[in-house]
């Protein structure tokens, strides 16, 4: 399992440096501002693009993918 694959979250900084973390859930979103939460989803974040491809890698990959599965 890929830890992107746990939901969509987004961590937002607010004026004054406070980050806040909007995470999205099977059943709602959620909206928290402690610490421990925002840090955890930091690092996964962090996990998450330390795997990525870059972006132009990832395009070439998606146009060779599609051209030998759909055409």
């Amino acid at each position: 399992m890929h830890l992107g694959l746990l939901g969509g979250f987004v961590i937002a900084t607010l004026d004054g440096g406070t980050d806040v973390l909007c995470a999205e859930t099977a059943v709602r979103g959620r909206t928290t501002s402690d610490q421990e939460d925002v840090t955890a989803a930091i690092e996964r974040f962090e996990a998450i693009r330390t795997d990525a491809l870059p972006r132009n890698m990832s395009l070439e990959l998606i146009k060779k993918t599609a051209e030998e599965r759909w055409t």
